[in-house]
């Protein structure tokens, strides 16, 4: 045991904490969130702290460490992280635990150094920040390192970042603050201001999720909450077409902020682009109409991987094994992070999939 090295791909979401070890070879998902008393102690988290979202007992608090992709509660990060690295794989020997981690692409060094020190606090010694963009793609399996053009479209719980790519480095990128948060927002708006219907942002994340696999407009969707003249309990059933301008202004956001990328990228890439088309990842890329308004408004080909949400992990690990592979040797923890470490990136040959 002493011997053994544990490698780590890692995910720092908003609101999913994503995992992967080189011992379990799978993704492990945990809820990045956690319910403290007033002492700070954590009292539930995970799972079952999301099930406590707005049944917490007086004095208990439901806590993210994670908001728009910027660590908001250090220590917490931490006691979060290390669980889920145990749990992912048990080891005791964590001064030999490598990692990649996936940072956002437009983070500042100071974002980047408190990822880095969460990392460290966490157990990991050897950490590698890979471009979140450029882990999606290789995860999605897109030749990160080719020097055509690449675009990747993330969208994760509280924004939507648009990523041109070439040459194993990403070109250009631009984020929205829209993502499957602002989702859930739009519809207890909708159903508040159109039904004079209030629901939880739970339910009504329970509603967009469902709303993503039920086929035609006419399908039903049926919601629990409050009606807002008598303030009584009572269930409301619509069909999919009555929710969809909720849905509508967030894609069309995102089909904005694909089509400003395009327009001012290097005009190679774009032409690359339109052939090969535009890759969609990220859980809230299951955007119900998504698909279609970026295809008909920026008229390029549109991809979704079927781990559109474990890619980023699954990604960054695929271009940690390449490293080593070849003898590229990881940075180790630094104390001035660089503005986008790329050492594992050298070299020919793209980044292979190592049959997870």
């Amino acid at each position: 045991m002493a011997g053994f090295i544990q490698h780590y791909a890692v995910d720092l979401g908003s609101t999913t904490l994503r995992v992967y070890s080189s011992r379990a070879r799978e993704v492990r998902c945990t809820p990045n969130v956690a319910v403290l008393d007033p002492r700070g102690t954590i009292r539930a988290r995970g799972a079952r702290a999301l099930a406590l979202q707005g049944r917490t007992p007086a004095g208990m608090e439901v806590v993210r460490p994670v908001g728009r992709s910027v660590i908001t509660d250090q220590a917490l990060a931490v006691r979060l992280l290390r669980e889920a690295l145990w749990e992912a794989a048990p080891c005791r020997v964590w001064e030999s635990a490598r990692a990649s981690v996936c940072v956002a692409d437009e983070s500042t060094p100071v974002e980047r150094q408190a990822l880095l020190a969460v990392c460290q606090e966490a157990g990991l010694r050897a950490v590698q920040l890979i471009p979140a963009s450029l882990a999606a793609a290789a995860g999605a399996g897109v030749e990160v390192r080719d020097t055509g053009g690449a675009l990747v479209v993330d969208i994760g719980t509280e924004n939507a970042t648009a990523a041109l790519l070439s040459a194993a480095s990403v070109v250009l990128a631009r984020s929205v603050p829209q993502g499957g948060a602002a989702i859930d927002r739009r519809l207890v708006r909708h159903l508040y201001e159109e039904h004079d219907f209030a629901v939880s942002p739970a339910e009504a994340e329970r509603a967009k999720i469902q709303l993503a696999s039920l086929p035609g407009k006419n399908a039903k969707v049926t919601l629990k909450g409050r009606e807002l003249d008598r303030g009584l309990p009572r269930t409301l059933t619509l069909a999919v077409g009555d929710l969809a301008p909720a849905l509508e202004e967030v894609a069309d956001t995102i089909a904005e902020l694909i089509l400003s990328v395009l327009i001012d990228g290097p005009e190679a890439l774009v032409h690359d682009v339109c052939e090969r088309g535009v890759v969609l990842c990220g859980e809230g890329s299951r955007l119900r109409g998504l698909e279609e308004r970026v295809r008909r408004q920026a008229q390029v080909p549109v991809h979704t991987p079927p781990r559109r949400g474990e890619i980023g992990s699954l990604g960054a690990w695929r271009l940690m094994r390449w490293a080593r592979s070849r003898d590229v040797v990881m940075e180790p923890h630094r104390t001035s992070p660089t503005a986008a470490p790329t050492a594992v990136l050298t070299g020919a040959g793209a980044a292979e999939p190592d049959g997870a």
